[in-house]
This record gives structure tokens, sequence and C-alpha cells, in this order.
């Protein structure tokens, strides 16, 4: 560790007292903040960075240290380096994959000396306008409220929806299934995911009684066992639509009994059609919930840039159901089974040291693609009759650096096709697009990966990205059975896991997320990414996320 310049080359003959007080500040300060932030920077090299902004700061410290007192002091040191944390959890923090993404985005002390900081806000700030943001008290009341109405501490005590999951794909059920959670939290019924009959592909491999969300997300502690023969029928075939268990009164769905809901409505010609978002039934039970909220004083919502279109009272109902949806699929995602977490952790142990410290470097941008079977339901293959260039997602990334002055330095992918994530790996690093895994930079992990001690020297194309995926399974397992729907039953639920488990990890590690909304995969990244911020935007392009295309439609 190196003293500042100020107590180098200052004779003992000259040394007065202010001097000894600043050059023992500044070894005091450089001891406890920066050491173990610098040497992530270069890993386990150690190195020093120059940060102007930062050295005025201390240096406005250290001209004033002899003459103001101990709290004026420690309050010119907290402008400089933010709040002080306690330095054993700061390095656990920090050293733990699924809390460094939040450590950096919380901590000044790591933003201050990241060059990448200052242009991700600008980036963030200028996409900020029309974006929805909520606080931590106003999510802790949300979601202990959902807790409540899915945990109860006696089931046989509560009305059951029973919902029933429809045939696609994994995060279409919990699109899907989101709708009528939101609707019992608001109606304080309690909901669960029931199986059709038992043959949806997405849950094979799941034991026949829980060939549905349950299989793979813990969200409630009530077993459509316990309601058994208590199913209450008012329509043929024993099921209720959203709209009717909306709109009707208290006393149709009394304790102890069960009412089975359709997961769509049905058109003029008998097909599905969108669910309900923004029936005035629904409506009436959201302005019921946000006037409670209101009442208990339990946190605040708001909208950048439009004072004069939003305040506490009053939030449009569309943005508000993105919110809730948001926090319920951030929710969805945080019930998902130790298993899978477990495999969160054995696919980022490639990206660690020996002792588990993370190699990856803030901030982290995901992307996700989707091929395979989305032909019919992706807008751009039917318009050009074949899928996205992986270089549209690159080039949107190089893009938005260019524009806001900074680099992702480390990637998140995700893909239904191992091809595509070959591809893309190698344009983002250079390549043409059609190298090898060992060649794109993803089959082995070495320090040529990372910046090096001299990186500020580097041209942007002569560094390297850290790509990360999920090298624990067999990415090309979709392209050689050519749908999931065609996956063999043996390999269905392991195959499911390991995507949850990308879910998650993105969850935890990405600060922005690049993909398709016309993919359900695609929105609830985006959603959940919102989700870890407190902040969502409706539009295509947002402070979280963007889309490359404005399409919404089945998984």
């Amino acid at each position: 560790m190196k003293t500042r310049a100020c107590c180098a080359g200052v004779g003992a003959e000259t040394l007065i007292w202010r001097i000894v007080a600043l050059c023992a500040l500044s070894v005091v300060i450089t001891s406890q903040s920066y050491d173990s932030i610098s040497s992530y920077f270069g890993y386990s090299r150690s190195f020093t960075f120059s940060f102007p902004e930062v050295d005025l700061k201390l240096e406005q410290i250290s001209g004033v240290a002899g003459e103001q007192s101990g709290a004026q002091h420690d309050q010119l040191k907290m402008l400089a380096m933010g709040r002080p944390r306690d330095k054993l959890d700061l390095e656990k923090r920090w050293n733990t994959w699924t809390t460094r993404a939040a450590e950096w985005r919380s901590n000044p002390q790591i933003q201050s000396v990241d060059p990448n900081w200052p242009g991700r806000e600008r980036m963030h700030n200028s996409l900020k306008n029309g974006s929805l943001w909520w606080d931590e008290d106003f999510e802790t009341h949300f979601l202990s409220e959902l807790e409540q109405s899915q945990f109860p501490t006696d089931c046989k005590k509560r009305h059951v929806f029973a919902h029933r999951s429809h045939n696609a794909g994994l995060l279409s059920n919990v699109h899907v299934f989101i709708v009528p959670l939101l609707i019992g939290m608001l109606r304080g019924f309690t909901v669960l995911d029931t199986t059709r009959n038992g043959e949806n592909p997405t849950y094979y491999g799941c034991p026949l009684e829980a060939r549905n969300l349950g299989c793979h997300f813990n969200f409630t502690s009530c077993s459509i066992e316990e309601f058994y023969g208590n199913e209450t029928t008012y329509k043929s075939a024993n099921y209720v639509t959203w709209d009717y268990a909306v709109i009707q009164d208290e006393d149709s769905f009394p304790p102890r009994n069960v009412t089975l809901v359709e997961p769509f409505r049905k058109g003029r010609a008998g097909v599905c059609i969108d669910p309900i978002m923004y029936e005035d039934a629904l409506s009436y039970y959201k302005v019921k919930f946000w006037h409670k909220l209101k009442k208990k004083g339990s946190g605040m919502v708001g909208i950048y840039g439009e004072k004069d279109r939003c305040t506490n009272s009053r939030i449009e109902p569309s943005r508000l159901d993105f919110l809730m949806i948001s926090m319920l699929s951030g929710w969805m995602l945080s019930k998902t089974s130790e298993r899978v977490k477990t495999i969160a952790d054995n696919i980022m142990a490639r990206y660690s040291d020996e002792s588990g410290r993370p190699f990856w470097r803030p901030p982290v941008l995901g992307i996700h693609v989707r091929q395979t079977d989305k032909a019919r339901e992706d807008p751009f293959w039917n318009k050009n009759k074949k899928y996205r260039d992986v270089s549209d997602f690159a080039d949107k990334m190089r893009e938005m650096e260019k524009e806001h002055g900074f680099r992702w330095p480390s990637l998140f992918l995700i893909s239904d096709s191992g091809t595509a994530i070959e591809s893309l790996a190698s344009v983002i690093n250079g390549g043409t697009g059609n190298e090898s895994l060992s060649t794109a930079g993803l089959e082995t992990v070495s320090s040529s990966t990372f910046p090096s001690q001299n990186s500020s020297n580097e041209s942007t194309s002569s560094r390297k990205r850290l790509i990360m995926y999920d090298w624990h399974s067999d990415t090309h397992l979709l392209d050689n059975y050519g749908a999931h729907n065609r996956v063999p039953e043996g390999l269905k639920r392991e195959s499911q896991e390991h995507f949850i488990a990308t879910l998650y990890i993105f969850s935890r590690i990405c600060d922005y997320s690049i993909v398709t909304y016309s993919s359900n995969v695609g929105r609830f990244l985006g959603e959940i990414t919102a989700s870890q911020h407190r902040l969502v935007n409706p539009g295509a392009m947002g402070p979280v996320t963007m889309s490359l295309d404005n399409g919404w439609g089945r998984d």
C-alpha cells in the first residue's frame, strides 16, 4: 500500500504536527477503504487507478483536517467515501456472487473507484423519464401482504383459487399465473396452480400430482389435497373465469372451499384471448389496495419526470400493473427450489477463484436470445423469415456504450440455442460469429479474459470481455430436438431447473438487460431486472432493460 505523495519526501526536520496528522489520515483512509476494492479491479494483481474527483475530495479533507473538529472531519470523510461500512461485511458482500452487484449499486466507496460508474449513471439517468419507481417500504408492505395470502397460518380457514395451468412454456405459465395471484392477494384468497391433464411437456419429470408451477416454485404452504371435494361449481366443467372471480361478492367464496379458475376468458369463437389486466372490476381492487397502502403510510411510488401526471395519491393503472407484475415476478423467482440455487452456485463457481471470490466485474450486461421454436410468434421472423442476427444485440450494446461513455466488462448470456450463444459471444469479443467455444472466449476462464493492469491504455477492441453462461448443461439440447416440447421426459426436469438457475443468476448479477419482449422469457427478465432496481418502464427502451422488438406473445 502506498501513502500519498504529500507525505513522501517531507524531511523529519520540517515535519510539523499537521503534516503528521494528514499523512496518518491518508494512510487510514487508504487502508480501510481502498485495498480490497482496488485489488478487485486488478483481480489478483495490485495496481493503482487515478480518480481525480476522489483525489480532490480527499485533498479537501486533508486541507481542513487540522483545523476542524472530529465530527466535522467525519462528515467530510463521508462525503468523499460514502457511508462507512463494516469492512468484514463489505468484503463478504463483495466476494459473494449473489450480493456483489447489489453492493456495487449501493456502495459509494466502490462507485468512486470504478471508471465505468459515471457512464453507467449517465445512461440510467438519461432513460429514467417516464419510469415508475417505488421505495423499500412500499415493496416490503406489498410482499408481506402477498406472503400472508400465500402462507396463511391455517389453510383451511382460507378460500382458495385453484388456477389451472395452460399448455404452454414455463414462463408463459408464470405470466398467466401472476394475474390470479394478484387477484387473490387483492381479495384475500390463497392461489394454487393445478394440473390440467398432466401432459404438458413443460412439467415432464415432475411428480404426477405436481405437474404445475408448484414443481419449480414454492409459492404457497397450502395444497389442493387439503380441500379435495370442496370445489365450488358455478359453470359447466366446474370452472369459472377470471372476470367472474373478480366481480363476485365475498359470500360467493366462503372459507374451506376451492374455486377452480380458468386461465383465459373465451372469445366469441371460443379461442383464448388476452388475460384481464385493465378491467374495471380488477381496477376496483387495485384502487382499494392502493388506498390501503396510503392509509398505512406504507412507502412511496412516483414517476420520474412527470410530476404533473403522478403524485403519491394518483398512479396510472397500467403503470401500477407493471410495477406489481415486476414485484410478483421477482417474488416468484425468489421462491425457486434450493436445488436450483445449488445449480446456480455451481455455474458461477467457474467464474470465481479458488477461495470463491468472483472474477466478474460489474456492471454486468444480460442478454437473452430466443430462437428454436419461436418462429411464428417472433415478429422479426414473420417479417423476414429468419431469426434476428445476434450481431443486432452486440451492436446495440456498443451503441449504448459509445453514447454514454462506459463499457460493460462482463456479460451473462441466456438462449435456447447453443449456436446463438457461441455466435453472440464471438461477435461481442470481436469475432465473426462463426468461431468455436474456445475462440469465442467461452471454453476456459483465464486472466486474459479480464482487463489487464494497464487496461486504460489498451484499445477497446483488443480487450476481451468476460462472457458467462450455463456451461454446466448441454447448451445445444433444444437445437438438437428442435423445440421445447420435444425434449424427452427423462431430460426435461433437469433442463428446466438449469433454465431457472440462469434466470436466478440473471436477477442477481445483471445491471441491465437487452431482450426481445415478444418472448415471455425476455419480458420476465425485464421484470426481474426492474424488480432489482425498483424501477419499471413499460416502453421498449428503459433505464434497466431494452427490447429489440415491441411484440408481446406467449412463450
